[in-house]
């Protein structure tokens, strides 16, 4: 049985049958939009699934791996360079520390030196490490 299985089309549509009183007639109608509002609902959970499930199939054959960048982490950012002959040669630059999380993979950063933020993708990042100190607390 469906959730508009209830309720009776011809007096919905036109042929209003004139024994069937007002009062009737508006709870068959908040009946109908009640069970739409449902279907709607649950067409939604099961698409916002089926999307979920495509990507976690993606990132498999793809090796995608989890970001785990948190604000407030030492990154490096990552910046094509254009006079180098291939367009995968990267420059990294910073550190920058990690300011907000817009999304799954997009990150606002912020320059230590100069405050500037800028918006980046978790692609473009790496986690920053200076060797000499051995950790990140004198950074701040």
């Amino acid at each position: 049985s469906t959730p508009l299985a209830s309720v009776q089309p011809d007096n919905l549509l036109g042929t209003r049958r004139k024994d069937m009183p007002d009062v009737e007639r508006q709870l068959q109608l908040e009946g109908l939009k009640d069970a739409l509002e449902e279907m709607h609902r649950e067409v939604g959970e099961a698409r916002s699934a089926s999307l979920l499930a495509k990507q976690a199939a993606h990132n498999r054959r793809t090796n995608v791996l989890a970001v785990n960048f948190s604000v407030g982490d030492f990154v490096l950012v990552a910046r094509p360079e254009r006079r180098r002959a291939s367009k995968i040669d990267l420059r990294w630059l910073g550190p920058y520390r990690v300011t907000a999380a817009e999304s799954f993979n997009i990150f606002e950063v912020e320059d230590l030196v100069s405050n500037e933020r800028r918006t980046v993708h978790a692609s473009r990042l790496k986690f920053y490490c200076e060797h000499d100190r051995g950790s990140l607390e004198d950074l701040a």
